[in-house]
């Protein structure tokens, strides 16, 4: 996973931003959860569920945009991504401001 990138701007009003990402491959992947990381080292997701992947089929790799409310910055934002049985592949980031 690359280019984990959170702006500052989205619909979803001040303080608001997307967070985009890319992938190189997508085997056996059911999809991500947007996480942010506490300062007591546990993780709060933020989708209130699975984002899909989108090339859980042909094994390419993709590009990815969420919407996040409320955010200060992307130094704890991270994504998860899951294998195709729900077990953690990884944890990626931190996201860098655009």
């Amino acid at each position: 996973m690359t280019n984990i990138v959170i702006s500052l701007s989205s619909p979803l009003g001040k303080g608001s931003g997307y967070l985009t990402w890319s992938t190189s491959f997508e085997n056996y992947v059911s999809g991500f959860n947007i996480v942010v990381l506490n300062r007591d080292g546990t993780y709060t997701r933020l989708n209130p569920a699975l984002i899909p992947c989108s090339e859980c089929i042909t094994g390419n790799g993709s590009f990815y945009a969420y919407a996040i409310p409320k955010h200060k910055s992307g130094r704890d934002l991270f994504v998860q991504m899951l294998r195709g049985n729900g077990d953690l592949i990884g944890t990626f980031g931190p996201a860098v401001k655009q």
